[in-house]
C-alpha cells in the first residue's frame, strides 16, 4: 500500500471514530426524582425484629416494609406493625398483641412509637384502641396522648385521654376526660365478683 492511502485510511478510521464518539446517546442514564440525603436499608417482604432484656425475649415485631438509614443514630421505619409482647411471671408466660399501621424503633430497640390504628389484645382478655403508643424498654412502660378506648373481659368500656400502663397492661391508668359503660355492675357487686 502506498503511503497516501495508508494516510487516507487512517484519517478516515479517525473521522469516523470522532464522529461517532461524538454523537448523542439514545439511553438516559438512570436519575431518582429526589435527592438522598444519606445512604438507607430497604427491606421488602416478612421480616422479623426481637428484642431482648439479657437472654429475656421482650418482644417480637412481624412486618411487610422496613427503612432506616445507614448510620449510628438512625431509626426503623417499619409498617405495618404486628408486635408480641412478652410477660413472664412466675406462673408462665403472657402475650399481649399489638397491631397498627406503622412504627419506628431507634437503632438499640429500647424505645417503640407506633401509630395509626392501633390495637391491643392482652393474654387477660383486655382490648385498647388508640392512635399511637410508645414503649419504653428501660421502664416496662408503654403510654399515649391520644383518646383510648378500653374494653375489659367483663364488657365495660372505659375512655379517656391519654394512657399509662405495664407493658403488659396488667395495671393502666387513663390521664383525663375518663367516662365509661358499666354493664351489669350491680350484679357483679352484689355477687361480689370483679368490677
Amino acid at each position: 500500500m502506498k503511503p497516501t492511502i495508508k494516510f487516507l485510511v487512517v484519517i478516515c478510521i479517525l473521522s469516523i471514530s470522532v464522529f461517532v464518539g461524538c454523537t448523542k446517546k439514545t439511553e438516559a442514564l438512570p436519575q431518582l426524582s429526589s435527592d438522598i440525603a444519606k445512604p438507607y436499608q430497604e427491606v421488602i417482604g416478612t421480616s422479623f425484629l426481637y428484642c431482648y432484656d439479657s437472654t429475656r425475649l421482650l418482644w417480637k415485631l412481624k412486618t411487610e416494609y422496613s427503612r432506616r438509614q445507614l448510620d449510628d443514630t438512625s431509626s426503623t421505619f417499619i409498617s405495618p406493625v404486628n408486635l408480641v409482647i412478652y410477660d413472664n411471671p412466675s406462673n408462665g408466660s403472657h402475650e399481649t398483641h399489638v397491631v397498627s399501621d406503622s412504627g419506628s424503633t431507634g437503632k438499640t430497640l429500647d424505645k417503640f412509637f407506633i401509630w395509626g390504628n392501633v390495637f391491643i389484645k392482652n393474654w387477660d382478655g383486655l382490648s385498647i384502641k388508640t392512635q399511637s403508643l410508645s414503649w419504653n424498654k428501660r421502664t416496662h412502660r408503654v403510654a399515649s396522648d391520644d383518646f383510648v378506648e378500653i374494653r375489659t373481659k367483663n364488657g365495660d368500656v372505659i375512655r379517656g385521654k391519654g394512657l399509662d400502663a405495664t407493658e403488659s397492661f396488667s395495671s393502666w391508668t387513663l390521664r383525663s376526660k375518663v367516662s365509661g359503660e358499666f354493664p351489669n355492675f350491680k350484679n357483679r357487686v352484689d355477687k361480689g365478683g370483679e368490677f
